[in-house]
Formats: C-alpha cells, sequence, structure tokens
C-alpha cells in the first residue's frame, strides 16, 4: 500500500495513515510505503524519512519509506502501534511533514484455549436426573475476542460411554443415571478447541465423583425359614442373623429389630443381630417372628422376613456351653491353618458325654473351621481386617449318643488390625496458583481444594503426616494440617515471579509408625505476576545519562546505546513505553531496540555548537502497561561537541599582482592573507603554506599570517608569469582548508621567444636515409613591446642526450650529423625519436623559449624474426594427469610490428609415443595422450619447438629444445591448512576503502609450485565489499567499498566470510 503527500518547501503538514499487518509476520516484512512528494528541485527534493515513538517493533528506510518489523510482533500484548513518521528534505531551511501512522496487528491464532486447572474434581448424585448438568467447563483462549481464533468447542476425549458435553455451552451432562454401588469415581477427559486454522487444542482431567444415596434395601444373608429352640435361659443364644446393604456410609449400616407373638421371650442384638432367649415360653409350641433389618440412610430403607419359632424346652439340659457368646481375636494376614482355640474349654459336660461339634451357618463361605470332636477353630481363608474387622458364627454341641442333649454359643472373631495400608491420595496430581504479593500464611488457591489422603488400617495405623519436598523453590512453601486426613499449602516465604515463575515439588503422605508406608502426589503451583517492579534503568550515574554528541549528529546518525530499560514483571506489566517528560524542550527523541536505548535528533533539529548549543538536559520516563501503571525517570544531560565542519574562508581568494624580474629577496609580494574559521579551539586555529611548484621555493609564506615574500633573485626565471597556490589549513580532525592563488606578472623589458605550435612530427622508414641528413626546420618567434610579432632572431640548441642527430643553431634546421645515417625502429623506444628544441634570444638578458618536442616516428619493415626467450625448456607432467592438462608454454619475440609468430612441435625421443600438442598461435603445450609408465621411474620425452614468422614464411624458422619429464608420483600430496582455520576481528562502519583488515594464511607442505597457495572468498561476501590482496607474500583481507546501509541497518551485524586456498599442482587440491 503506497500513500503519497505532496510537501512543498514551505509549508509544514501532518497527517493521518493506517496499515493493518499479520501478527506471526517476519523481521524485515514491509508494513506500507510513505510516499512523499517534494515540488523543489536539488536537494531541496531530496526527502529523507524517519519513524519516532515505534517502541522498537518497527523502523523506516529512510531513503525509500518503507515501514518494515523489527522485532517480533504479538497482537496479545500490543493491537496498535501508534507512530510518527516525518518526511523532511534537505534543503538549508529544513521544511517537514509528518504522519501519525497506526499499525493494527492482526490476530492469527497462535494461543491454544487455557482452562484454569489442569485438574478439576466435581461430585454429583447417583439416580440424580441427566437433566441436570454436572458441571459447565470452561476454558479461556488469549486471542482476538469474538474471532474464531477464541471461539471455543468442547468434547469428550474420554467417557463418551458414560458422559456428553455440549460443544458451545460447554455443559456436562450424564447419558444415563449414575450408579454408585456400579462405579464411584470416573475420571475423563475434555478437550476445549479453537476455530482458528490450525485449531489449537488443550485438555483438562475432570474426575466425577458419584455422590451415594440411600437407593439399595438391606439383603439378609443365609436366611432360615423356622428356629426350633429346646434349651431356655436368659441370654442364651438361639440365632444370628446378618443383612448386606450396598450402599456406602450411614446408607449401608444396618440394624435390627423383631416383631411377632415370639418377641414374649425373644430379643435381638440391633447391631449385631444375634437372637437371645429372654424368658421361657409359657406353654411350649408354635411362634411367629418378623425380623426387620433397616439402614441409616434418609429416608430408611427396610426388610422383613418373617419365620417360624418352635418351643420345645427338654426338662434337663445337661450338655451346654458356660457362655452363649465367645470372643476370639487374630491378626489380620495371619497364615492359613492358624489356630484359634477351642471352644471345647467352653462346654459343660458333667457326665463326660462324647462330644460333636459343628457350625450352624453354610461353613463353605466361613473364613474358620471347626474340628467336630476337639472344638478347636481354625482360620482357613485369609482375613482382610479393612474389608471385615468382626466375624459371626453360630456353633453347635451335641452328645454323639444323644442329639437332643446340645448346645449354641455365638463365635465371635475380632480380626486385629496390621500395619499393612499406606496413604493415598485421593488425586493423582495438584494443580494451585498464587500471586507472587500474597503474605506469608497465605493458603494456596483455590484455598477451598484440600489436599487429601486415606488410610485403610484402623487406630495408630492409620494415622497420617505429610511433609513436602523436592529442589526449587520448596522452601517458600510449608504444609498446614491439623492431624486429620486433609492438608493445605500455605506460603512460608515470599515469592517471585521474576525469580521463577511455577514451582514443581512433591507432597508425601506417610504413617509415623511405619514411615516406609507412604505415597505421593505432584504439586504445581503457577506464580501469578504482580505489577511490583517499576522499569529500571541500567547505566547511568546517580540516574543521570551524561552522553556527549557532536554537533554534526542529525536525525540520520546511527547512535549506539547509552543505557538500558528493562522492567522484572511480564507482558503488560513488564512492557514498558519511554517518553521525554519536556518533550518541548528535549532536542531529542528516545526510542528502544529490546533492553537498549537509543537517541535520535528530533526532525526539525539541527545541532550547531558554532551557535551556542552546547547542552541539552531531558527528562526521560519510562513507564510500564501494568495496573496500575509504574514508572521511573531518569535525567538525560546531553554534551554538544565541536566538530570541525567549517572550512576556513579566505576572503579574497584570488589575488593578481606584478613582480620586477630584479626584486631583491625578502622584498613583500602580499603583506596578508585574510582568513577566518567559525569553528572553536584547535578546529579554529589556521596555518598557511604555499604548495609545491616549479618556482615555489624562490618565495616563502609566514604560517601564522600568510605574508609572501621573495625568497631568491627572479633573474634566472624563464617564464613571464608564477602562479603560487597558497593552502589554509585549520588544525582540526579531519584537518579542513581553503585555497588562494596568487598570480605574479614578471615584468621587464625583454620579452621571451616562442614557438607557433609546441610539437612537432616527422616520419622516416627505418634503415632509410635522407637527402643531406636533413630531418626538418623549426622558426621561433618573438612579440616586441608594440605587439608586433616577428622571427626571432634566434640561437637554437638541443635538448637531448644522443649524438646522431643535431641542429643548426642558426637557421634552427634538425639533420642526422652524417647523411648516410639510418635508425632502426627496434632499437628504439616505441619506434620514435624525440628531441626537445630550445630558441634563445640575442638581448642584454638573453631568455630562453619553451621547450618544443620535436618527434621523429619510425615506420616498421619486416625485418625481424621471432627469437625464443630461451634455447631449452624444461617442464614435467604427472602421468595420470588428464588430457588436455597445461604442461607449460614457449614464447618466442618478433619485435616487428604486429607480428604473427606460428608454433610447432617436434617430439625426437619419446618411450611413450607423441602424446602432446602445442597450440599453433599460443605455444601452449598441452597433454594429448596415455601417458601411463610401466615402472616406477620417471620417463623424459625431448624434441625441438619451432617459431616461423606468419607473416614471410620464407624466413628460416627459430628453434628451441624441449625436455619433459613425465613424473612417476604426483608432486602435490598435501592440501594447503589455514593457520589459524578461523579468524575473527572488527571492522568500524566508517572504515575508509582499501583498508587493510585482517591478515589470513594458508601453507601446503609440497613443494614447488604444488605448494604455491592461492586465496579467493567464495561465500558470505555480500555486495563483494571484501576482498583478498597479496602483498609482499603477506595475504590480506581488505575493504574494497566502504560499509553502508546496504550490508544491515542494525548498529551491529555479523559477516561471515568463506575464504578456499587452492595450490596450483596439476590437480589442485583445495
Amino acid at each position: 500500500m503506497v500513500y503519497k503527500c505532496f510537501m512543498p518547501n514551505n509549508i509544514d503538514m501532518v497527517f493521518f495513515l493506517s496499515y493493518n499487518i499479520r501478527e506471526d509476520s517476519d523481521v524485515g516484512t514491509n508494513v506500507g510505503l510513505i510516499n512523499a512528494t517534494d515540488a523543489d528541485e536539488g536537494k531541496n527534493a531530496k526527502i529523507t524519512y524517519d519513524l519516532v515513538n515505534d517502541g522498537g517493533y518497527f523502523r523506516i528506510d529512510q531513503i525509500t519509506g518503507n515501514i518494515l518489523v523489527s522485532r517480533q510482533l504479538d497482537r496479545e500484548a500490543v493491537e496498535i502501534h501508534h507512530m510518527t513518521v516525518y518526511a523532511r528534505d534537505n534543503g538549508d531551511n529544513i521544511r517537514s511533514s509528518s504522519t501519525i501512522v497506526t499499525v493494527t496487528v492482526n490476530d492469527v491464532n497462535d494461543n491454544a484455549p487455557v482452562f484454569d486447572q489442569n485438574q478439576v474434581t466435581v461430585s454429583f448424585k447417583e439416580n440424580r436426573s441427566c437433566a441436570n448438568s454436572i458441571m459447565k467447563i470452561a476454558a479461556s483462549d488469549a486471542d482476538k475476542a469474538d474471532t474464531p481464533n477464541s471461539q471455543i468447542t468442547y468434547s469428550l476425549k474420554s467417557g463418551e460411554d458414560h458422559f456428553k458435553l455440549n460443544q458451545q455451552s460447554g455443559l456436562l451432562t450424564c447419558n444415563d443415571l449414575l450408579d454408585y454401588e456400579h462405579q464411584a469415581l470416573y475420571e475423563i477427559i475434555v478437550e476445549a478447541k479453537d476455530k482458528g486454522s490450525p485449531k489449537l487444542s488443550s485438555t483438562q482431567t475432570v474426575m466425577v465423583q458419584v455422590i451415594d444415596i440411600n437407593d439399595n434395601s438391606p439383603i439378609f444373608v443365609d436366611i432360615k425359614s423356622q428356629i426350633i429352640i429346646r434349651y431356655f435361659s436368659p441370654g442364651r443364644v438361639v440365632e444370628v442373623f446378618k443383612a448386606t446393604d450396598m450402599d456406602s456410609g450411614e446408607n449401608g449400616k444396618v440394624h435390627f429389630n423383631i416383631s411377632g407373638n415370639a418377641t414374649k421371650f425373644l430379643q435381638i442384638g440391633e447391631v449385631d443381630g444375634v437372637l437371645r432367649t429372654v424368658t421361657n415360653p409359657n406353654p411350649k409350641g408354635n411362634y411367629s417372628l418378623n425380623v426387620t433389618v433397616t439402614d441409616n440412610g434418609n429416608p430408611p430403607r427396610t426388610t422383613t422376613h418373617s419365620l417360624a419359632v418352635i418351643a420345645n424346652p427338654l426338662s434337663e439340659q445337661t450338655i451346654k456351653f458356660n457362655k452363649q457368646e465367645i470372643a476370639m481375636h487374630i491378626s489380620e494376614n495371619s497364615p492359613k491353618r492358624s489356630i484359634l482355640e477351642s471352644v471345647k474349654k467352653h462346654v459343660s459336660n458333667p457326665k463326660n458325654k462324647t462330644l460333636m461339634f459343628d457350625i450352624i451357618d453354610e461353613s463353605g463361605k466361613l473364613s474358620f473351621s471347626l474340628n467336630d470332636t476337639t472344638g478347636i477353630v481354625t482360620l482357613v481363608k485369609d482375613v482382610d481386617r479393612e474389608e471385615k474387622e468382626v466375624h459371626e458364627f453360630v456353633i453347635h454341641v451335641q452328645s454323639t449318643d444323644n442329639a437332643e442333649q446340645s448346645d449354641l454359643a455365638l463365635v465371635r472373631v475380632t480380626i486385629e488390625d496390621e500395619n499393612d495400608n499406606k496413604p493415598l491420595f485421593v488425586q493423582n496430581s495438584y494443580f494451585f496458583k498464587i500471586n507472587e504479593n500474597e503474605q506469608i500464611g497465605t493458603v494456596v488457591s483455590p484455598s477451598e481444594r484440600k489436599i487429601t489422603a486415606t488410610d485403610a488400617d484402623s487406630g495408630d495405623n492409620a494415622l497420617i503426616k505429610f511433609k513436602l519436598y523436592g529442589d526449587g523453590c520448596l522452601s517458600a512453601f510449608r504444609e498446614n494440617y491439623d492431624g486429620s486426613n486433609m492438608m493445605v499449602i500455605e506460603l512460608a516465604d515470599q515469592v517471585d515471579y521474576e525469580v521463577i515463575k511455577q514451582c514443581k515439588f512433591m507432597v508425601e503422605a506417610f504413617n509415623p509408625n511405619d514411615v516406609t508406608k507412604s505415597s505421593s502426589v505432584s504439586v504445581d503451583i503457577d506464580i501469578l505476576d504482580y505489577n511490583d517492579n517499576v522499569p529500571e534503568f541500567e547505566g547511568h550515574t546517580n540516574h543521570v545519562y551524561t552522553i556527549s554528541l557532536p554537533e554534526d549528529t542529525n536525525i540520520n546518525t546511527n547512535q549506539t546505546s547509552f543505557g538500558m530499560v528493562h522492567d522484572k514483571d511480564s507482558r503488560e506489566n513488564g512492557d514498558i513505553e519511554l517518553s521525554i517528560v519536556n518533550d518541548v524542550d528535549c532536542w531529542f527523541t528516545v526510542y528502544r531496540v529490546y533492553d537498549k536505548m537509543f537517541l535520535k535528533v528530533k526532525p526539525t533539529i539541527i545541532l550547531d555548537y558554532d551557535k551556542g548549543d552546547v547542552k541539552n538536559t531531558c527528562t526521560l520516563k519510562a513507564s510500564d502497561k501494568g495496573a496500575p501503571t509504574l514508572s521511573s525517570t531518569a535525567t538525560l544531560s546531553i554534551i554538544i561537541t565541536d566538530v570541525n565542519d567549517n572550512a576556513p574562508v579566505i576572503s579574497n581568494p584570488d589575488i593578481s599582482l606584478n613582480v620586477s624580474r630584479d626584486a631583491d629577496p625578502q622584498t613583500v609580494i602580499v603583506d596578508r592573507i585574510h582568513a577566518t574559521d567559525n569553528d572553536s579551539g584547535i578546529n579554529g586555529m589556521l596555518v598557511y603554506r604555499l604548495e609545491e611548484s616549479e618556482h615555489s621555493i624562490r618565495f616563502s609564506i609566514d604560517a601564522n599570517t600568510g605574508r609572501i615574500t621573495v625568497n631568491t633573485v627572479l633573474q634566472s626565471v624563464q617564464k613571464d608569469e608564477i602562479i603560487l597556490s597558497v593552502t589554509v589549513s585549520d588544525k582540526g580532525l579531519p584537518q579542513r582548508s581553503a585555497s588562494a592563488q596568487v598570480t605574479m606578472k614578471i615584468k621587464d623589458d625583454n620579452p621571451r621567444p616562442f614557438f607557433v605550435v609546441q610539437s612537432m612530427i616527422v616520419d622516416i622508414p627505418e634503415h632509410t636515409t635522407k637527402n643531406d641528413g636533413t630531418l626538418g626546420v623549426v622558426v621561433a618567434h618573438d612579440r616586441r613591446d608594440s605587439g608586433e610579432i616577428n622571427i626571432c632572431d634566434c640561437t637554437y640548441l638541443l635538448d637531448t642526450k644522443r649524438d646522431d642527430i643535431i641542429i643548426v643553431k642558426d637557421t634552427g634546421v634538425i639533420k642526422f650529423k652524417y647523411s648516410n645515417h639510418t635508425l632502426d625502429r627496434e632499437g628504439e623506444d616505441r619506434g620514435q625519436v624525440i628531441v626537445g628544441v630550445i630558441a634563445t634570444d640575442k638581448g642584454e638578458h638573453s631568455k630562453n623559449s619553451s621547450t618544443m618536442e620535436f618527434k621523429i616516428k619510425i615506420t616498421d619493415i619486416n625485418d625481424q624474426v621471432p627469437v625464443f626467450n630461451q634455447i631449452n625448456y624444461a617442464f614435467s607432467i604427472f602421468q595420470y594427469a588428464p588430457n588436455g592438462t597445461n604442461i607449460g608454454e614457449v614464447n618466442a619475440t618478433d619485435l616487428d610490428e604486429n607480428p604473427e609468430t606460428f608454433y610447432s612441435i617436434n617430439i625426437t625421443e619419446s618411450s611413450v609415443g607423441s602424446v602432446v600438442t602445442i597450440d599453433k598461435e599460443t605455444g601452449k603445450i598441452v597433454k594429448a595422450g596415455n601417458m601411463s609408465l610401466s615402472s616406477t621411474q620417471n620417463v623424459q620425452i625431448k624434441g625441438n619447438v619451432f617459431a616461423q614468422d606468419g607473416k614471410d614464411l620464407k624466413k628460416l624458422p627459430s628453434h628451441a629444445e624441449i625436455i619433459i619429464t613425465i613424473e612417476f608420483d604426483d608432486k602435490n600430496n598435501h592440501t594447503p591448512v589455514f593457520q589459524p582455520d578461523e579468524y575473527q576481528t572488527d571492522v568500524d562502519w566508517n572504515t575508509a576503502a582499501g583498508s587493510k583488515i585482517i591478515t589470513v594464511k594458508a601453507e601446503d607442505a609440497d613443494e614447488g609450485k604444488e605448494g604455491e597457495v592461492t586465496l579467493s572468498i567464495i561465500g558470505g561476501n555480500s555486495r563483494d565489499f571484501f576482498a583478498i590482496q597479496i602483498v609482499k607474500d603477506e595475504s590480506y583481507v581488505v575493504l574494497k567499498y566502504q560499509l553502508d546501509s546496504s550490508i544491515s541497518d542494525e548498529p551491529t551485524v555479523i559477516v561471515n566470510l568463506t575464504i578456499k586456498a587452492e595450490d596450483n599442482g596439476i590437480i589442485p587440491k583445495s
């Protein structure tokens, strides 16, 4: 998207723009283009763009106006960014326009739904109508509200057989009535999924505890239809009634009562169900008895069983139990066949009858057996107190010879507890959270959720204690319990979100009587951030940043960071905005990139030390976005330093004057050269010097004032005009200077002679004579005071060291010294002869003309033959080098102009045949056949090479001998090695082109050309900024061009160059 604004150089404007960009855009993504135009011309129309108050998320290309992403965006942290873009021209009177740019970060689905707790427990009564919801599943999504990215649907990942979940509302309901007796606890997994693309999801574990209700009636166990009573005495056991109830708790506890006419002489234990006689019945006979068992539920449920009671008392009872209830004890986990005791000792048998014992109950269901003769009770099945603590059964004893002589008794076996169970937690893990600003003693949230453990043992064996253990932040928390089986976790020390964001540890539940009986559960506590940290400045002294900036700093200057600012809090609590409190008085804006802070000169500000802008004080404020907002301030003390930005100004840079050729030494030519410099200090101190020229040594200049005086006499000066160049320099760095030109007319009565033309050319074929040896005639002129030009009455002389060419001094005729003399083109430099000619007048003070060039161009004839540079050539080649490999090159030189040379080769001696060829035009010899050797000895090929003049084939060719050695072994055995193999250095952005960056070195252990190494850059050389340069056998990486922003906009950039080292072997190695 491109926006244009027109910016005349006399109007400042403000306009508003807005853009949208996805929050997952990469760093460097183009946001939009600001395009400003300026109706002016030249530098007044050259526009520079600047971006301020961008929060570090964006940058602008100062030339193109492209706004780019410079930092990873996060809509959930900052959705709308406001910034100001300045477009300014580069005129002397800077004009600018500004736009308020709003960048809205478009949401992408980068946040999954989040549950407050990873696991939640909920209770629901059994048999409750499934029209009632069990709970409402709720998750939140940080993505943009009311968009598919944050719209959540719910589903079940497990438990579909028993439950259903409304996709939209999150209401969890049952499919069918829940039955506690069928299953008391359900663990189901629910999923929350958003509607974004791609869809993101998370899960939560829901524990549904079914609450028992009294929906089951008690059931009698092993019920009888009648009872026969033969003996009567108060408290005698007649029968034991047993009942079970599938409900739990009070709903599963039962009690007994009886009704009917048998109640006249019978009673029942309300809890134990033991039916006993109270008195004797008046008459013997048949009676009715109704036994009712009732649970403790609300409302209670009952079951009644009716049975017949037959009273048939015997007149005499000789065999009877001494006690109607016999108590026994045995420890759980006792081994089978353990003997409890014999009931025989409890039997009264005065006539010493033989006795027989049996159990009235169905003994197959009992855990005990009774020996029919000894009356010994024996354990026959494993007993577990946690399953059943009291075992009751009725035993019968009788005389073997008279069944009428018998009696009944109740045996009650109590199972003694052993510590064979460890405490168990009711959940697999626990999740809590706490704000970092809570006071010590605060219970972690949710406080109503307690960590609960149970122990199936009893008494001291069921005691439970808790302790926390683990690494990390465990010391910040402690357990709190009152001796029950529940505990809470409370804060024992202050926690700091900025130090640790989550605590993980374990809780152990153990029995204090046997610490090996223990179990553990994991606990995760999320520390929630609180805006308790103010933004902190770093790198200051007493909250003052003292910054020195040169006066030539402008909005385009890349600044180094002057300090850092950070906030230990997270998200909006740690999101920092920088502002200037005294913005009107401050010449700068401040922005940050991550934690680093940078200064930027305001677009409207031009720093100028020379106008008194030497210091600016600003108050910097850093504010977070928490609630409430916290902030801190620091002072920016910005010192403006002078730079040498003004060159000296010479009031009169062009000085013209007349000087007599007879002027004496110390004569003042120029009294003073006036110059000024607006800089201060050494930047404004001036020094004068004369630039070196032909006659500058004849004058001297005062370094402080610029006064010019004659140094030596001028009579020997042959010129009529002398120009001196005066440089006025300051002492700053870099040094700036200005120049003045002093033009002096040398005045006298005798003007010097001159040539009308300054160069004369004649052509002559080589080895050819000239008539009388004459080559040409030169004529000089002079000008009289009247301005008339005449042929000069001069004498002539040659300015040359040659003795074969002369000049007739009175006529100016140039000729060979000897008339039969000729010139050889190949014997002269570049095929030509140049001599100088000077004319001297015959005045009282004679004067010379300037030197005229007389050039003799020698034309070529084909009088040369090619000649080899050497008469013997020796080359070598590895036997397995590929065909076409260069063996060597021979060269013959023909001194004629534009020669043509043809090469040929003749092999006179070779054991491998003619396996080489020569290029006719270049003389390059290459391999052209199989050179495989049959032995390990090197073999030589001998022959001659010929060079023929291609323009005259009748000429005899020249020749040279050649020997080519075929080597059995390749001499190139080693690969070049860098020492070291990695280099590192720093380069300043202002480093000049051509500067040496670092020395690099690679060595090859081979000898000869195989050990010669060539370096080249093969990777990472963006825009070819770098090159390899060899100076006196040392190799350097040099800066080919000065670095600029095209390599990177960052203040620091890492450039990785890959350098290749390759030897010069026939088969190169690198």
